[in-house]
């Protein structure tokens, strides 16, 4: 059976149970009550916010979801850097109007959780992402919602369309990945994300982001096959 389709902008507000696990944080399991609970406290801090763009610097995923959620549904767009080191934002100059990062979460409880009315978010909401830089100045990458799910879903029905089979693994076409497309894959419910970084994967690695060997035409494919034997075992 196909997994059913939640469209991003749609995702707080599917028709789900408030206990429904979204996050484990090591004993704590985290559900769709209090993922509707955290965003309302982020769009409470946002909506006294000037400015439209809303750089988010957060490295805890659950946090980060919560506040890409809240600055959507306040109206405003999320801009997603690469790294939020202080040299790395200056670089940015002023592609942003609001910065969100972990110094900014004390200052949430001070004000009162906003209401969120439901669907209220755009398909065609833009959402900023900035390359790393590497090449001297980040780069923007800017989408909608509805591009951002396409990319994710459309390959899928593709081959499922043609070939027998239940796609739940995904391969980063070069490698780049943030916590935005994390919360994509993981909608949209794939099990496995490869990287194009070698190396193994220790047992808990990311799912979603698994390191994998290059194959040479000078390399042997026989250890391989003896782990993938193994394995079958």
């Amino acid at each position: 059976m196909n997994a059913v389709f939640v469209a991003l902008r749609e995702l707080p507000w599917a028709p789900r149970e408030n206990l429904m696990p979204v996050c484990f944080d090591a004993a704590t399991v985290l559900d769709m009550r209090a993922l509707k609970t955290r965003m309302a406290v982020f769009a409470g801090w946002l909506e006294r916010q000037s400015g439209p763009r809303v750089a988010i610097c957060l490295d805890d995923p659950f946090d980060f979801a919560c506040a890409l959620f809240a600055v959507l549904a306040c109206g405003k767009e999320p801009v997603i850097p690469s790294v939020s080191t202080p040299a790395y934002l200056a670089m940015l100059g002023d592609c942003y109007d609001v910065l969100l990062t972990a110094a900014q979460l004390p200052e949430l409880e001070r004000w009162a959780p906003a209401a969120l009315r439901m669907h209220a978010i755009d398909a065609a909401a833009p959402l900023t992402l900035y390359t790393s830089g590497s090449s001297g100045t980040p780069k923007a990458v800017r989408k909608t919602l509805a591009q951002f799910d396409a990319e994710v879903r459309t390959p899928r029905e593709l081959l499922e369309r043609r070939l027998p089979v239940h796609v739940r693994h995904y391969a980063f076409p070069y490698g780049d990945a943030n916590d935005a497309v994390l919360e994509a894959l993981a909608r949209q419910q794939y099990q496995l994300g490869v990287t194009v970084n070698p190396g193994g994967n220790a047992f808990y690695a990311q799912p979603l982001m698994l390191h994998r060997t290059m194959i040479f035409g000078d390399v042997s494919l026989d250890p391989i096959e003896e782990i993938a034997d193994a394995m079958a075992l």
